[in-house]
């Protein structure tokens, strides 16, 4: 497994700074380990992703300001509705609250879902 780096930890924390400033509402925003592509995904979840919202045109707006080494671009970005099951599953283990936090998750598991590894930063239930 690869490791999350510093940089891409402190990245992921300056773009959900952005979404917040730009008023894009997340419920859960957070580094997963995806052992199936070998690779960090970060994932966003909020009840603006469905079909016909404008999140995504706000994300890539956000994601346009950043330099062009930024971690955390539009080939790692997992977007998820708030009632995804996966989400559902990491909102009944941790909450959060609505601000932003640094939480590593590794090596866990959840109602029969593993977590290889994670860096949490919001799992906020009452934004979904």
């Amino acid at each position: 497994m690869a490791q999350l780096s510093e940089k891409s930890i402190a990245d992921g924390r300056s773009f959900l700074q952005a979404l917040d400033g730009a008023g894009v509402v997340s419920s859960a925003a957070l580094w997963l380990w995806r052992p199936s592509e070998n690779a960090w995904r970060y994932v966003l979840s909020s009840p603006l992703v469905q079909k016909g919202s404008d999140m995504p045109v706000k994300i890539a707006a956000v994601l346009a300001t950043m330099p062009a080494e930024f971690a955390v671009n539009r080939d790692n970005i997992l977007l998820y509705e708030s009632q995804d099951p996966a989400i559902q599953t990491l909102h009944k283990a941790i909450q959060t609250g609505p601000g932003i936090t640094a939480m590593r998750m590794s090596g866990n598991v959840i109602n029969g879902v593993r977590i290889d590894d994670a860096y949490v930063y919001r799992l906020n239930r009452r934004a979904a």
